[in-house]
C-alpha cells in the first residue's frame, strides 16, 4: 500500500517539476506585450474573463490605469489557468539587495498612514501559534512573546495608531 501512495506522490511531482517532466514546456507558457498575440486564450469563463481584463493592461500598458505604478506584467498560461504576474523594478532591486545580505524585507512601511488617508480604519492583525505540545524549556519563548505584545506592543500601536 505505502509503494502505491509513494508511486502517486512521484506521477504528481512529475506533472509540475520542470526538471522531471518533459512536457513542462507545453503546459507552462509565459506571454509579454510582444507575444501577446500568440496567446491561445482557453474557451472558459475565467479564461474569456482574463482576457477581457488582462489585454487591455498588457496593450495599452498599466501607466494607462495606474499613473504611479512601474511595473512590467507578464501572463502565465498553465494548462487552462491564465494568472498575471507583475515584475516590480524596485521591488526587484529591494529583494534581490534583502536576500544576498540575508536580511528578511517588509514592504509595507508607511502603510498605515497610507490607508487611514484614503479613509480605512485600522485593526489589528494576529498570529497563531500553537505551542501547549512543546516542553517549557521551548514554550517559555511564546509565552514571554505573548506578555510583551499585549503590555508593550498593543498599547504602543494604539498610541502611534498604526
Amino acid at each position: 500500500m505505502k509503494i502505491g501512495i509513494t508511486e502517486q506522490k512521484q506521477a504528481r511531482c512529475d506533472q509540475t517539476d520542470e526538471a522531471t517532466n518533459e512536457n513542462y514546456g507545453n503546459r507552462v507558457r509565459f506571454y509579454d506585450r510582444n507575444s501577446l498575440e500568440d496567446m491561445d486564450w482557453p474557451n472558459t469563463e475565467d479564461g474569456r474573463y482574463a482576457r477581457a481584463y488582462l489585454e487591455p493592461l498588457m496593450f495599452q500598458g498599466t501607466r494607462g490605469f495606474m499613473i504611479n505604478a512601474s511595473t512590467n506584467l507578464l501572463i502565465a498560461r498553465i494548462d487552462d489557468l491564465v494568472l498575471p504576474l507583475t515584475v516590480n523594478e524596485l521591488s526587484a532591486c529591494l529583494i534581490g539587495q534583502a536576500r544576498e545580505n540575508g536580511h528578511l524585507l517588509h514592504e509595507s512601511a508607511g502603510a498605515a498612514q497610507f490607508k487611514r488617508n484614503r479613509g480605512a480604519v485600522s485593526d489589528f492583525e494576529y498570529s497563531a501559534v500553537y505551542e501547549r505540545h512543546l516542553p517549557m524549556s521551548r514554550r517559555w519563548c511564546w509565552l514571554l512573546l505573548e506578555r510583551l505584545s499585549n503590555l508593550v506592543g498593543v498599547p504602543l500601536m494604539r498610541r502611534m495608531k498604526l
